[in-house]
């Protein structure tokens, strides 16, 4: 026997009035959680997107910046007359001081000659010594103006530095090398200012072509740690240029992990937006990527899920809160309805 007819008319009256006004309640509440979640995705990868676009136009305009003034430098007829007679250090120095006076960002200015030894600097503590093993010298000596280095400078104060080097020409041939330090700082002001812009907690993350980790706007901490883990070669051959000084191997063999954005900093072809658990915040992100135009970095820009869904979870607690409410005065309404025709 089917139960449904055992149950008093009242009962059944009140079960299709509770049918008719909560079931269409419910369906609406759920269509409004798909729209309300799409459009909030598509606003946060617009927000992220805007985020990340507006600092990797900054950090390429510093490229781009340095990179012509270690080109025009390395033009420059002193620099060329001083490679060729190699005469006192006095004057060029000077030039090479009032050069480096006039951007506080800045670091150190230096000349090579064709095998990597210092002939002239803005830092007397690197005088006479061989830098032939650093990476941005090779590229230079070889005639190009390699890309940007982010490395850890071996001067009177050791800090990081991101390096420009140029190839110094004359008589059809690379004399010797031009290189320009900048201070790391340049670059993590940029990212520094990113923070909590798409939201609270946002923050940017810089990567270099092994997935090295150049900057992180929130946790200094993971600054020269890959975020993944390299492979015993790469980290043999960084340690051979001593890119971070002394703590090269140290730094590069302990990973600080974050997922997806390693893969696409090291060139996988992945997807622009992703989400990922990075290990400082441990909290579940959402990520943008973009590569730089003028180095081969990657910045990533990051909003923790939970302040990107906000408005969204908000947004439905008080839609299930309304939809309860309208249900329950509908069952009421009901109740005494049924109450008052069955007198």
């Amino acid at each position: 026997m089917n139960p449904f007819s055992q149950w008093t008319f009242r009962g059944k009256i009140l079960t299709v009035i509770a049918a008719v006004s909560v079931v269409p309640l419910a369906i609406t509440a759920a269509v409004e959680w798909r729209e309300a979640s799409s459009m909030m995705i598509r606003a946060n990868e617009s927000l992220l997107t805007a985020n990340i676009t507006d600092v990797a136009g900054d950090l390429d305009s510093l490229h781009d910046t340095f990179r012509r003034l270690v080109e025009r430098t390395a033009r420059l007829p002193e620099v060329l007359k001083f490679l060729d007679q190699r005469g006192s250090t006095e004057q060029i120095e000077a030039q090479l001081q009032s050069i480096l006076k006039s951007d506080p960002r800045l670091r150190d200015l230096t000349i090579f000659d064709s095998a990597g030894n210092v002939l002239a600097a803005t830092d007397a503590a690197v005088l006479s010594r061989n830098f032939s093993f650093r990476r941005y010298f090779r590229d230079a000596i070889a005639g190009s103006t390699g890309a940007p280095d982010f490395i850890y400078s071996t001067g009177e104060s050791p800090a990081p530095s991101v390096a420009y080097a140029a190839p110094i020409r004359g008589h059809d041939r690379v004399l010797g090398v031009m290189l320009v330090l900048v201070r790391g700082s340049a670059v993590w002001d940029y990212l520094h200012e990113g923070n909590d812009r798409a939201g609270k907690g946002s923050f940017a993350l810089l990567l270099d072509h092994h997935g090295v980790i150049l900057g992180h706007s929130s946790d200094d901490t993971a600054l020269f740690h890959p975020a993944g883990r390299l492979g015993a070669a790469e980290i043999e051959h960084m340690v051979e240029e001593r890119r971070f000084a002394g703590e090269t191997r140290q730094l590069l063999e302990q990973p600080f992990s974050v997922p997806g954005a390693f893969d696409r900093a090291r060139g996988e072809d992945l997807p622009t937006f992703f989400s990922v658990s990075p290990q400082s915040p441990r909290v579940e992100t959402e990520a943008a990527t973009r590569k730089l135009a003028n180095a081969p970095w990657t910045l990533f820009f990051m909003v923790p899920r939970a302040a990107a869904w906000a408005p969204v979870e908000l947004l439905v607690s008080r839609t299930l809160i309304a939809t309860g409410a309208l249900g329950l005065l509908a069952l009421i309404a009901g109740f005494l309805l049924v109450g008052t025709m069955l007198k």
